[in-house]
This record gives structure tokens, sequence and C-alpha cells, in this order.
């Protein structure tokens, strides 16, 4: 019996958009359940509301004080959500954002298997494996965390590797940047395993400095920065949860001449 070759593509987009749907019923009944909270998904609604409205990503109540959301974690990308909330502001956008960008990263996910393997069967095996797992079904069923917006760039990222796409690996480390403020080291590993992969030395040496450069830039000048303490908030004293780091140093260069 003859097998349609793309059979594999059509159960993959098929399971996937199955898997939003459930992500995105399951986030929108437990918010509106009223079974959501503040930390953290009103904080993100609140910082957006407020950027829509002119007052950047404030957050009003990070453990009783006021706070910018990029002094206290580096996720700028929440900006892309702007537009939407002054369209119509709500949860939702946050919700729905989630549940795309971990349900159909594993398009990209098939494709890099499907190369490698030369096998749509073990490919789509792969990317359900990926669904399935439950730390994944964990990120996606837990109110809203821009870190997960991270999935779908960081897996076409290793797509654009295994292809030699340049531009794509780009982009994605651009947006990857824009995740968190630890992501120049992914970005910088990325730039490794270009290296690895193409032998374009050249590119890839950019690519893991420029990662690096732009992670030291966020942690010791950006965030500082926009930090009610003028130093990394997580490194100061008195500020509750947010001091969870005080206790190995009060800045990054102290730490790191501490350990030395």
């Amino acid at each position: 019996m003859h097998t349609n070759k793309n059979s594999w593509d059509k159960f993959l987009v098929s399971f996937s958009t199955i898997y939003f749907f459930l992500l995105f019923f399951h986030g929108f009944s437990h918010h509106w359940g009223y079974l959501s909270s503040l930390n953290d998904i009103g904080h993100f609604d609140q910082a957006i509301w407020g950027a829509a409205n002119g007052f950047s990503l404030l957050n009003t109540d990070i453990f009783n004080q006021y706070a910018n959301r990029l002094g206290i974690h580096f996720d700028p990308i929440l900006y892309l959500f702007v537009p939407l909330y002054k369209t119509y502001p709500t949860v939702n956008w946050l919700i729905a954002a989630q549940s795309a960008a971990i349900s159909f990263s594993a398009w990209p996910i098939y494709l890099i298997v499907k190369d490698i393997s030369l096998s749509e069967k073990t490919a789509c095996i792969w990317s359900i494996a990926y669904l399935l797992n439950p730390f994944l079904i964990s990120a996606g069923t837990w109110d809203f965390h821009p870190i997960t917006l991270s999935l779908p760039f960081m897996a076409y990222a290793l797509l654009a590797i295994l292809k030699d796409k340049i531009k794509l690996l780009l982009f994605c480390c651009f947006f990857l940047l824009l995740c968190k403020e630890h992501m120049g080291f992914a970005v910088a590993g990325l730039g490794i395993l270009y290296g690895l992969e193409t032998h374009k030395w050249k590119a890839a040496s950019f690519i893991a400095v420029f990662g690096i450069i732009c992670l030291l830039i966020i942690l010791t000048k950006i965030m500082p920065a926009y930090s009610t303490t003028g130093n990394h908030i997580m490194f100061s004293e008195s500020s509750g949860q947010l001091s969870r780091y005080q206790w190995l140093g009060s800045s990054i260069s102290e730490i790191i001449s501490i350990s030395a």
C-alpha cells in the first residue's frame, strides 16, 4: 500500500493545531475562571497596558514597590503586544501568543529532524515528543511568561544553522535577545554551533561575540538603569524575593572577583 509522503506533514500540522487550541482554551478558561494570579500574568498585563498608555513597562506592585519590568527582567519583546493592547486590551493576546509559540515550534523541529534522518515518520515522532514534554506542557498551562516566545526563534535558528541561512539566523538571534536577559548566552552558543556546522568562523565569531557583548550591556548597563536601586535589582538589598542573588555579591563584577 502506497503512503503519501506528505501525510506525516499533514498529521503534524493537524496535531499542532489541535494542541494550540487546547492550550489556548486552557489558558482562557484558567484566567476567566479567576485562577490566574498577579504573579505573573497580572504583572505582564499591567506592564503592556501601561506601555500602550504612555507609562512604559511599569508595574505598581512588584513586592510592594514601583518598578519598570526592564529593571527586573529584560523582556522588551512585550512591546510587540502594545499595538494589540491599543486595539483591545486583554490577556487573551498573551495566552494566544504563548500557545502559538509553543505549538507551532514543532514545525521547524520537524524540518530539522526530517533533513537529518530523511524520514518524515521519524521527524513527526520527535516533533510530537517535543509537544508532549511535561515541562513544555507545564510552561504552556502556567499563566504567561515571555521566555516561551523564544521557542520558535530558537527552533528556526537551529534550522537556519542546518540550512546555512545566515539572515534567518541573525533575525532569530535578534528576537531571542529581546526575550530575556540571559539569552545572550544562547546567541553565543548558536554562533559557535554555526561555526561548527558551516566552518564559516568569521560570521560565527561575530554572532558569538555579539551575543556576549549584548549580555554584558544588558546586565551591567540597561537593567541597572531601569532598576529602582541603580544596580541590578536582584543584587540589591531589601527588595524581597527580587534580592534573590544578593548573597552572591552586590554586582556582577563583585561576584566575578569573589569567585576568582
